[in-house]
């Protein structure tokens, strides 16, 4: 698409992108996890790697919050992108707003999966 619309819709996409791209990564490992401990595959931290009822239970724990917070990240996108397509920005500087808000997703979805991950193995290698 050219014009207005069709490079509103192609920056839209875009900041969907970060959302999608982790709930498909969850839904894969959701279904195939890794069943041993690797360094190629799955959710791989020393926590996670201490023995393998750990390393089971991370890759299901992961997987699941990583679909769930892919979801919510591709609903947040889409508000703020709403909001952004409302104001009457510059087409650099909103490019930069979606830049930036792409970003911000990227590290709110990885912390969003890393930090109750690492929690919930800490409660369980505890008991």
């Amino acid at each position: 698409m050219k014009g207005p619309v069709g490079m509103a819709l192609s920056q839209s996409l875009f900041t969907l992108q970060v959302g999608f791209i982790g709930f498909v990564v969850g839904l894969v490992f959701w279904r195939f996890p890794p069943k041993k401990i690797n360094s190629v595959y799955g959710y791989r931290t020393p926590r996670s790697q201490k023995d393998i009822a750990s390393w089971r239970f991370a890759q299901r724990f992961s997987a699941k919050l990583m679909v769930w917070t892919g979801l919510a990240n591709m609903g947040i996108c889409r508000v703020c992108d709403s909001v952004l397509c409302r104001m009457d920005l510059p087409g650099a500087v909103r490019t930069i707003y979606e830049a930036l808000l792409v970003g911000i997703s990227a590290i709110a979805l990885c912390v969003s999966v890393v930090l109750p991950t690492e929690i919930a193995l800490a409660r369980r290698q505890k008991l």
